[in-house]
């Protein structure tokens, strides 16, 4: 049972700080009133549409909680480690965990459907764009500080507390960077599939071009912390802090680590810097499709080793898990878009 809900607790966050981090990217845009997301704007609003969807899948983490979050069993621990769970008291206990999570939800959902109306609104020439520019700067402004601040606090409590004695304060923007590569990873593929069936008109590879420069961005952020986060550690050298990366570079764990480094950092910079291929609709499309799969490994190498499940028969299970979520978002990404013929199309061949 423990390999199930750790195969589950993958799949699910990989997908859904994918979709937070679209969120928020798609504020940035509105907010900076950025115009490059436009042409793809239809298909982010189907994707933000699937947090109720997630809302509702989050509910077997809740259900076998237990097994993956040992500071919700204390007696179980050694002794040092019960001693680091009860200094955090009253923030590692069910009650205030059981909190944060509707607030976190009623943020996201919240603020994801009210980006959404408004989209939909002034596209529908119900808002003047001036009135439709005004109300979307007010909930962008508001709207980034907050799904912000509950992504950090999220990714603390849904990924990092599963060892419960280790903490980084960056651990949050990892998490967002990665989430990052990956949605714009999933917008590259769309593009490339547009783009190699003639939809996007004369300016494809333009469109291209300018996704593959935010691709580049975004691995360059997430390499940056990634590093950062090691080195700060490093400096320390406590214990109880390079341990977590001990874990990590022993049993395997080190040469997917060593895969992470060159697959999601090193391969896409180096192919990224050059035009031609930020311009070809098959290699973006391939680059594209090779980030989502980094961007599940990054979240496997993070959480699998704490959790002790890899094994063949876990594997069998993540393969199952991570279809099952994959399956349902995208069902929920069609179900909330029922006028994006587009969309629905572009999921179906890719």
């Amino acid at each position: 049972m423990t390999a199930v809900s750790a195969a589950y607790l993958v799949a699910y966050v990989t997908v859904l700080f994918f979709v937070l981090s679209l969120l928020l990217l798609l504020m940035i845009a509105e907010l900076s009133g950025a115009t490059w997301l436009q042409p793809w704007r239809r298909h982010a609003d189907a994707l933000i549409g699937t947090l109720p969807v997630l809302a509702v899948l989050f509910l077997p983490i809740v259900v076998m909680s237990r097994l993956l979050y040992p500071w919700l069993t204390p007696g179980s621990l050694p002794a040092s480690v019960r001693a680091i769970v009860a200094a955090r008291s009253p923030y590692l206990t069910p009650a205030f965990a059981l909190a944060r999570t509707v607030v976190y939800w009623a943020v996201w959902i919240g603020v994801g459907e009210s980006l959404r109306s408004l989209s939909m609104q002034r596209d529908a020439t119900r808002l003047s764009e001036a009135n439709a520019a005004r109300r979307l700067r007010v909930l962008t402004a508001a709207g980034i500080p907050l799904v912000a601040l509950t992504v950090t606090f999220a990714s603390f409590d849904w990924m990092m507390s599963t060892d419960a004695s280790w903490v980084s304060s960056i651990y949050g923007l990892y998490v967002f960077a990665g989430g990052l590569v990956a949605a714009l990873a999933l917008l590259v593929v769309i593009a490339g599939r547009r783009a190699r069936t003639g939809s996007e008109g004369e300016g494809a590879s333009e469109s291209l071009d300018a996704l593959g420069k935010l691709l580049l961005m975004a691995v360059l952020l997430w390499g940056y912390v990634a590093y950062m986060q090691y080195l700060v550690i490093w400096i320390a050298d406590l214990p109880s802090e390079a341990g977590w990366y001990v874990l990590r570079s022993r049993d395997g764990w080190g040469g997917l680590a060593i895969v992470l480094l060159f697959g999601h950092f090193a391969l896409p910079f180096l192919l990224l810097l050059a035009r031609s291929t930020r311009q070809s609709a098959t290699r973006m499309q391939a680059l594209g499709l090779w980030m989502l799969l980094m961007h599940y490994l990054d979240v496997y190498w993070l959480l699998v080793p704490s959790l002790g499940t890899s094994t063949r028969a876990g594997r069998v299970w993540e393969v199952l898990m991570l279809i099952l979520v994959v399956v349902v978002t995208v069902a929920g990404a069609r179900w909330r878009s029922p006028r994006d013929r587009f969309f629905r199309s572009a999921i179906s061949r890719t």
